[in-house]
């Protein structure tokens, strides 16, 4: 059987290149089963079964994704630099040679792996984040630590994340910040009390919104972390169903772009990047 590849920037097209499906048929289910779709209170309330039978139904094929692009929200110097570099994980930006080390080695900022904890040292002395847990910037020094240390509850968060979908991503409200400068950048420097820090960033970098392929065997969503490959196939139709729904009915209250991240340690290969869209005006 072949492998499924699902643009989520592009569902119908996706539709009709895997399984023959207009965006007549799929819009035809939708209104079959509109009393039905429309009445749930979320995303996770759709009856993915019944829509998956359709599918194998029209297309006598299986429905098993393979892969899917996610939406990625960046600051770069440079269209290029992204065509000609992976997008990596949090560890790796801050110790591999980037423009986001380089950024922080200018100001005397330097980081380093130890026994799967990242350290961050200034002017080479050790930073202790516990050191900053009182006082104003409190949240920031926790926040730096919870990605760098981890907790009694989770390990480090380092991994490469984003949205399912494309659409208004530069909107959502957790990550319009992220279109002036990387948001270890602000926790850092709010800490360090270094302003400077941010205050360059922006003047030397161009905002994109970035789309990638990855397996699904490599992903999680962000509020439902423990599926097996099965359920996270059903997840991904019940949100891709919702995504034309919305876009039908746009008052349509319980569709909500999903947070995706993919597992720890893992890049983000320059050849996996599918579009690159460049954003003119931040809000």
């Amino acid at each position: 059987m072949k492998g499924i590849k699902v643009d989520s920037n592009n569902i119908y097209k996706s539709f009709y290149d895997n399984y023959g499906i207009s965006r007549d048929d799929l819009h035809k289910y939708i209104f079959d089963n509109l009393t039905e779709l429309l009445c749930v209170d979320s995303v996770k309330g759709i009856k993915i079964v019944k829509f998956i039978n359709y599918i194998k139904l029209l297309s006598h094929d299986h429905v098993s994704i393979d892969r899917i692009t996610i939406s990625h929200l960046t600051t770069r110097r440079s269209l290029k630099e992204l065509e000609d570099n992976d997008i990596k994980n949090l560890f790796n930006a801050l110790t591999e040679e980037t423009t986001l080390s380089n950024h922080f080695s200018n100001h005397n900022i330097t980081f380093k792996k130890y026994k799967g904890v990242l350290q961050m040292y200034k002017c080479d002395s050790l930073i202790n984040l516990k050191d900053y847990y009182k006082g104003s910037h409190n949240a920031n020094a926790r926040m730096i630590a919870r990605r760098f240390e981890g907790n009694s509850f989770y390990g480090p968060d380092k991994c490469v994340n984003g949205y399912l979908f494309s659409k208004d991503l530069e909107c959502e409200r957790d990550i319009k910040h992220i279109q002036y400068y990387p948001e270890i950048l602000g926790d850092i420097s709010e800490v360090l009390k270094i302003r400077k820090l941010i205050e360059d960033w922006p003047h030397n970098n161009k905002t994109f919104k970035v789309s990638f392929w990855a397996d699904v065997d490599n992903i999680t969503f962000d509020n439902s972390k423990y599926l097996n490959a099965k359920r996270k196939e059903f997840l991904l139709y019940r949100y891709l169903l919702a995504f034309i729904i919305k876009e039908l009915y746009p008052n349509w209250q319980a569709y909500k772009n999903p947070m995706i991240r993919l597992k720890d340690g893992l890049d983000v290969s320059r050849t996996d990047i599918h579009r690159i869209i460049e954003i003119w005006n931040r809000y």
